[in-house]
């Protein structure tokens, strides 16, 4: 759908519901993206007015499986900088398949 935007490389990480030394493990997985700044009128939706962005995600197999085991607590990693998922939505075409996540990040 959106191949020629998905040119951003990012790391999404998921927590894997497990602990060690009282810190939440974590799986990574990447993928490729299409990234832009939120303007304001968007930044009131999730309450914040600074750093945030919003992802466009290829679904992957690897991107799915992410989003599949959890929506909560998902982080992704853009140009060295650490952002926490806020919405997540997933983009289908006319037959159903999903294509790619639309997400906010702050």
């Amino acid at each position: 759908m959106f191949d020629d935007l998905l040119k951003e490389n990012v790391i999404l990480k998921y927590p894997l519901g497990s602990y060690s030394d009282g810190e939440a493990d974590f799986a990574q997985v990447e993928g490729k993206a299409f990234v832009f700044d939120y303007n304001e009128r968007l930044l009131r939706d999730i309450g914040m007015v600074k750093s945030a962005k919003f992802f466009v995600i290829a679904a992957s197999d690897a991107v799915k499986t992410c989003f599949a085991a959890t929506q909560v607590d998902v982080q992704i990693i853009h140009n060295e900088r650490l952002y926490d998922l806020k919405t997540v939505r997933a983009c289908r075409d006319l037959d159903g398949t999903v294509e790619c996540f639309s997400c906010a990040g702050v």
